[in-house]
């Protein structure tokens, strides 16, 4: 076998499209909460995308043809089979060994990575992908090399580098506010952060011998799937093997199978035994691959219970569960519960449940959460939310959702993997987690709200986490479990989400105003480049090759073609030509309407007209109605004529007729595609219809007395037909005329000379059409390229005459973060320049809100804030629908929902609270809030009954306001600002501090904390492109 090397094109999707498959399938990612439906992860990195390197041309597309002139290849291949009998002698000596032995899917994979080969390795759940990867880097250090290990998200980063510190040497990472280490042997980061050094060129991609892109899946997700397909298609020319990783029937990996070798585990490494629990404990054995077999059931409850009631039902029944699989061993257990809510309250439901072994064990939790939290202020540690997770922890009972604090998160998810944690209730992004599975996994049910309604999950997010079932070497079973409280779930739905196909894979490549404005700054770079490379055009690309064929083969057609010289020396076969197609688009109409009528008559026996649609003649020609048939079911939907055809020159099945020619008898015309003209003759009464010789030699004799050129003519009874109709028998008379006006109406070459032109005139349209469909202007996306660019230059951030960006889009460029459109307006009015520091950071923090954080009303914040701060957020509301009054004029495609969220003024209170220096903890509270700068001012976020502030998303907030005030801050630079750069250092001083801006856990060694360097400092120390935060 032989794979294509990437070294031959400069988007590895340029690979997937020389005959890749489109039966793709892929999972379909939704959120974690009933009400709430943000995702519980940092997942909105954005690049910085502001220092692409401007002469660097666009990559060339791969040749698609190879030199054996085949047009499609396949370029890698499915193996699932490879004998691995022989693995040691094969692979000769090894970068690294492991303590346990491979799997055979990890062997055949291994094998290919050692040979360079680009591999996507697609297994279950915890089957052990990442010892796949941990292989390709030490493959490459072998080499000389370094690697690069992409993830969704920086949480995820910063596990997979504690867990890559205990293997190798040389470590590092790199995530939005963190960078240690990015020169190391071993590299991690977000998908986005790849995509900035990308962009940009970066040295420090020298010497990478592989990337290895996990969790491949979200190249499905709406909102980060253009990231990966960016990564891919950006990646340099050289001939670095790839490692893509995901779940096994997450997706069809068909369309991947042109650019890697596909790796398949056959089975999970713990096979899934899967029970649904009703009223009773749900006991009993169920073992099988989720087919009906292994699926039981247990007794429903005899009423449904709604609220409380039901609440509490559920949560006793979890108790009884949880204590059941203690008593059978059968813990540590995941509980994946689809509301954060719902995860406190079934957790906090339990207060007498202690899962812990003893005083021994108790004491490490203590001991580690002390020191966890140890670097906290006082009054953090007194948060509830740590207050109330410790108290849980210390009894073995944890809780993991998006509305917990980070270092929250992060002490759980540790105390888990060491097995302190016995059931952990989780939202479904804890299936993403590294290498953290239980021996049990609980649903709390199949059912979950996506953002619009409630349904059942999809195949895809079934398959995730119930894989967390099973520990790989511990458990020879991992046992599922479906709590139905309140109802036994229906069957069929159950067996549905068990085991039916996934969701098709479909590319979430779009056109971003920041692409094109990056694009607008190169020379040779253009958003054609991106747009022909993504997946989205996947099918067009694999046509390409077949066009470019047909297309060099037309016009060598073209010019064999004969020239045509008309005997009377004038060229009128062209404009004839044209008054006959022009009488065949206005006779289809006609004759389909008349035959419905009580002119019907007219297409009786004997009637003569003039064909067209002959299989091997394009010109018309003259013929006689043998019969006719109208619309029936049984032989016909569209009404039909017998005729017989006289000809000048053979066809295949047609017959002599002596001087007359030839006749062919045609059954079944349609009369709409193959009547061209109904004539105001028929032949005479006593003709045998039954003597083809006899009809030819008649018919040749009404053609010679101009018959076959008198249209029908239907008198003054044309009540039947509506006056467009009555109009297009007069247009076809008129044409009929204009045709016998000109001279090869009955020249002998008509026949021979209507065919060329004809056939000229179609390769003409085919050539044209394959142009269009090889040229950029065929693109799926190009439309909507160039309304988005009219948009730009109505902003006034491209020139109206060059198209080539001016200062106000540079500026632009700068924001990959938040709505760069409305920012750039107000950067430019100097709205942040005049504005004291509480104020801007109230108006910035609206454009980063985390969806997670409780909304009041624009009202109700304007009213806790001072007259100055709400007349600046007035302004960015105003120019905010200026901005969206210029997409409406372009007729820019916009989601004007998620538009009017990229301006979330209800968190603006809070931020102004932040940024004026209270605590964190009296964020969180429900009394009155008074500055310590100011005695006036109080700030009652919210009151008693409202919705709680969830702690994760007000940080994740906070967070992503000061990345995105650093990007205001470069932009500022453009602009040639000290004023607004100074002022955005200040706002930026004003935020960063206490538990908002604690180190993650994972950055510390067991016995040796690192020190981490914020974005700034590692940037101007290691010449890192440190940019993301969220």
């Amino acid at each position: 076998m032989s794979l294509s090397s990437p070294s031959t094109t400069g988007g590895l999707l340029s690979n997937i499209y020389a005959g890749s498959s489109s039966d793709s399938e892929t999972s379909d990612y939704t959120t974690d909460d009933e009400s709430e439906y943000t995702d519980d992860e940092d997942d909105d990195d954005e690049s910085d995308i502001s220092e692409l390197p401007e002469d660097e041309p666009a990559p060339p597309p791969r040749p698609v043809k190879p030199s054996n002139g085949k047009i499609r290849v396949h370029w890698a291949k499915s193996d699932d089979d490879t004998d691995v009998t022989n693995f040691r002698e094969e692979l000769g000596p090894p970068a690294m060994e492991f303590p346990f032995e491979l799997d055979d899917f990890q062997k055949r994979a291994v094998l290919r990575v050692s040979h360079g080969d680009s591999v996507f390795v697609a297994a279950h759940t915890s089957a052990g992908k990442t010892a796949v990867a941990e292989y390709a880097i030490a493959n490459a250090i072998k080499q000389g090399g370094r690697a690069i290990y992409t993830s969704p998200i920086k949480a995820l980063s910063n596990q997979k580098y504690r867990e890559f510190t205990e293997k190798f040497d040389s470590v590092g990472v790199i995530t939005g506010d963190v960078s240690i280490n990015p020169l190391a042997n071993v590299v991690i980061m977000t998908t986005e952060i790849l995509r900035t050094m990308l962009y940009r060129k970066d040295e420090s991609l020298a010497n990478i011998k592989t990337v290895i892109f996990d969790e491949v899946h979200f190249v499905n997700d709406p909102d980060r799937g253009v990231v990966w397909e960016e990564c891919i298609i950006l990646m340099p020319p050289d001939d670095k093997p790839y490692l893509l990783m995901d779940n096994k029937g997450v997706f069809n990996t068909a369309a991947y199978r042109k650019i890697y070798d596909e790796i398949r585990a056959a089975e999970a490494p713990a096979p899934n035994a899967k029970q649904a629990a009703g009223k009773g404990k749900g006991r009993g054995k169920g073992k099988g691959k989720g087919k009906g077999k292994g699926v039981h059931r247990g007794p429903a409850p005899k009423q449904p219970l709604t609220g409380e009631s039901k609440i509490r039902l559920e949560t006793q029944k979890l108790q009884g569960m949880i204590k059941a699989l203690e008593a059978d061993d059968k813990l540590p257990a995941t509980v994946f519960v689809f509301s954060r809510v719902r995860c406190e309250r079934y957790a906090m439901g339990m207060p007498h449940l202690d899962l812990l072994s003893g005083s021994a064990e108790r004491s490490k939790v203590h001991v580690f959460l002390k020191e966890s939290f140890s670097k906290l202020d006082e009054t953090d540690r007194d948060l509830p939310q740590i207050q109330a997770v410790t108290d849980l922890a210390l009894r073995g009972i944890g809780v993991h959702h998006g509305g917990l604090l980070p270092i929250v998160k992060e002490a759980v998810e540790i105390l888990f993997s060491r097995g302190h944690i016995k059931v952990l209730f989780a939202t479904e992004t804890f299936a993403m987690g590294v290498n953290m599975p239980a021996r049990s996994v609980i649903f709390s049910s199949i059912r979950k709200h996506d953002g619009s309604k409630f349904r059942y999950l999809l195949p895809t997010e079934y398959t995730q986490m119930s894989g967390r079932a099973g520990r790989r070497g511990l458990d020879s079973v991992g046992n599922v479990y479906v709590l139905a409280a309140e109802e036994l779930p229906d069957l069929k739905a159950l067996t549905t989400t068990m085991t039916s196909k996934h969701t098709p894979l479909q590319s979430q490549f779009k056109l971003t105003f920041q692409m094109l404005l990056q694009m607008a700054k190169l020379t040779h770079w253009k958003a054609e480049d991106l747009m022909s490379r993504s997946y989205l055009e996947n099918a067009r690309a694999m046509q390409l090759p077949t066009a470019r064929r047909d297309l060099q083969r037309l016009k060598k057609r073209q010019g064999d073609l004969p020239k045509l010289e008309c005997v009377l020396g004038e060229e009128d076969m062209h404009r004839y030509a044209k008054l006959e197609l022009k009488s065949r688009h206005m006779a289809s109409d006609l004759y389909g309407t008349l035959f419905n009528t009580d002119h019907k008559k007219v297409f009786c026996r004997g009637r003569l007209v003039m064909v067209w649609s002959l299989p091997d003649i394009k010109a018309s020609s003259p013929a006689v109605i043998l019969g006719s048939s109208p619309p029936s079911m049984s032989t016909s939907v569209v009404a039909t004529v017998d005729v017989l055809v006289v000809l000048r020159k053979p066809v295949p099945g047609s017959s002599p007729a002596g001087d007359s020619g030839y006749t062919v008898r045609i059954k079944n015309l349609p009369v709409k595609s193959g009547l061209l003209l109904v004539t105001n003759h028929a032949l005479p009464n006593g003709v045998d219809f039954s003597d083809a010789f006899g009809l030819a030699r008649e018919m040749r004799r009404c053609e010679d007395a101009g018959q076959f050129d008198e249209p029908l003519e239907l008198g003054k009874n044309l009540k039947q037909i509506q006056t467009e109709y009555f109009d297009t028998l007069i247009g076809v008379k008129d044409l009929t005329k204009a045709k016998m006006k000109s001279k090869c109406h009955r020249c002998h070459l008509r026949q021979e000379h209507f065919d060329l032109v004809v056939e000229e005139g179609q390769i003409e349209d085919d050539i044209e059409d394959l142009e269009f469909k090889i040229d950029d202007s065929s693109l799926y996306l190009a439309p909507a390229r160039e309304r988005m660019l009219r948009a730009l230059v109505d902003l006034g951030e491209l020139d109206k005459d060059t198209m080539q960006i001016t200062l106000k889009g540079r500026a632009a460029s700068e924001l990959v973060l938040g709505d760069e459109l409305t920012l750039t307006e107000l950067l430019f009015r100097n709205e942040f320049g005049e504005a004291d520091v509480p104020s801007c950071v109230a108006l910035v923090c609206c454009f980063a809100c985390d969806s997670g954080v409780s909304q009041m009303s624009h009202e109700a914040a304007e009213a806790l804030l001072p007259p100055e701060t709400v007349k600046l957020l007035e302004q960015a509301m105003e120019t905010h629908g200026k901005v969206a009054e210029i997409l409406t004029k372009e007729r820019v495609e916009t989601d004007w929902t998620e538009f009017d969220k990229q301006l979330c003024l209800g968190i603006a209170p809070l931020a102004y609270a932040w940024a004026k220096g209270v605590p964190f903890a009296e964020l969180m509270t429900a009394e009155p809030i008074q500055s310590k700068e100011d005695e006036e001012v109080y700030y009652s976020l919210w009151k008693p009954g409202d919705k709680p502030l969830q702690e994760g998303a007000v940080v994740r907030s906070i967070q992503r306001c000061d990345e995105l005030f650093r990007r205001l801050g470069k932009a500022a630079g453009v602009m040639g600002s000290t004023e607004v750069v100074e002022k955005v250092e200040k706002c930026r001083e004003a935020i960063r501090r206490d538990i908002v801006f604690a180190l993650s856990l994972y950055l510390e060694q067991d016995g040796q904390r690192q020190a981490s360097k914020a974005v700034d400092e590692a940037g101007e120390k290691e010449g890192c492109p440190v940019e993301e935060v969220s």
